[in-house]
């Protein structure tokens, strides 16, 4: 299965979501999953499965922005991905940078970075758990 294709239009947080303001790193849109870079003024950049540092999710965008500009993200509660998901599935950081999967897709070798689980088809309960393990 592919990793979620947002149409950024649709993407939301829910009612009683967790949301803060950070500073973009890099370009991102709607939908993208981002870490706090620590090396570049804790700046906002696409989080990334393949390294320790960039698979620490901080949340998901919910606008888009270029470097230096404000941002916001989702860190905790409803969010709606701007695509269907799959009730009761639990989706993580995806191989490629920025997105989303299923957890049944990601390979071994990559950091697990769990993002939540879907209650509906247009929402994921957000509760970022970053393990700082590769996959065997």
């Amino acid at each position: 299965m592919a990793d979620l294709s947002p149409t950024v239009a649709n993407v939301l947080a829910g009612t009683g979501a967790t949301i803060i303001e950070v500073v973009a790193g890099a370009t991102v849109v709607q939908g993208d999953v981002v870490y706090r870079d620590t090396a570049a003024s804790n700046k906002a950049k696409l989080a990334d499965s393949n390294a320790a540092a960039s698979a620490v999710v901080a949340g998901m965008c919910l606008n888009a922005a270029s470097d230096g500009q404000p941002l916001r993200i989702c860190t905790k509660g409803n969010y709606n991905p701007g695509a269907a998901v799959a009730v009761g599935v639990q989706y993580v950081l995806s191989e490629e940078p920025g997105k989303i999967a299923l957890d049944s897709d990601i390979g071994s070798a990559v950091y697990k970075s769990a993002i939540g689980i879907a209650s509906t088809t247009s929402n994921i309960v957000v509760n970022i758990q970053n393990s700082g393990k590769t996959l065997a």
